[in-house]
Parts: structure tokens; sequence; C-alpha cells
């Protein structure tokens, strides 16, 4: 869980891509309203996150949600604790599947920049 910005960037990054090999998931809560633009950087569903050295990470290991989104989203309390519970778990299967298998590999095509820095797109 956070509440704002990340303050060491450069660093986060280089222990994202770093861990990117290994079968390990982070999942981040936004708490508050904070710019988190920074997390969703990090969270690179449609990108390979680039550390500031070159590396490219390996695969998709973080998920970030905003807490808020499911605060305002107009749910019944009771409902909206299962939208967050499924958003906060949705990524989970595809990192564990991309650990080794052949069918989840990232795509072979070259990636494109992404906005953000740090960041390469997947056509």
């Amino acid at each position: 869980m956070t509440d704002g910005i990340i303050t060491d960037i450069y660093d986060t990054k280089e222990a994202i891509v770093e861990a990117s090999g290994f079968p390990l998931s982070i999942i981040v809560v936004g708490i508050g309203n904070a710019d988190f633009t920074a997390m969703d950087e990090l969270d690179s569903d449609n990108c390979t996150l680039v550390a500031p050295s070159g590396k490219k990470a390996q695969r998709d290991i973080v998920q970030f949600v905003p807490f808020n989104k499911f605060l305002t989203s107009g749910l019944d309390p009771s409902a909206a604790r299962v939208h967050l519970a499924r958003e906060v778990l949705r990524e989970i299967p595809d990192q564990f599947l991309g650990l080794g298998s052949p069918k989840h590999k990232p795509s072979r095509k070259q990636p494109q920049r992404c906005r953000g820095m740090g960041i390469i797109q997947r056509p």
C-alpha cells in the first residue's frame, strides 16, 4: 500500500527488473488522491519495463490498483470489496504461468517506446 509518489524510482525500476526473473508478484494499492503516474508506469501491462541500466524486465510482475476507484464506484461496500479483490488479483494467474510456459511468453514482436520514461510498448 502506498499513499504517494515514489522517491527512488530509478532504484525501484532496477529492483523490479531484477526480480522479474523470479517467482514473484508485486501488488501495490494506492491510497488517497496522490499522483500515481509512476505506479502506472511500473505496472507495465502493455509495455516492457526497462531499468535505468537498460536491462529489460523478463515479464510484468507489478499490479497497481488505485483504491479510490472502488470507493467512488457507486457500488455498495460489499460489491466494491469484491471488485477490489478481483482487480488486485487479476494478473496473478498470467504472472504465474509466464514463469515457464512457452504459451505465455511475451510477444516476440519488436517493442515500441511507450509514454513514460523507461518503458517499451509491445505492439
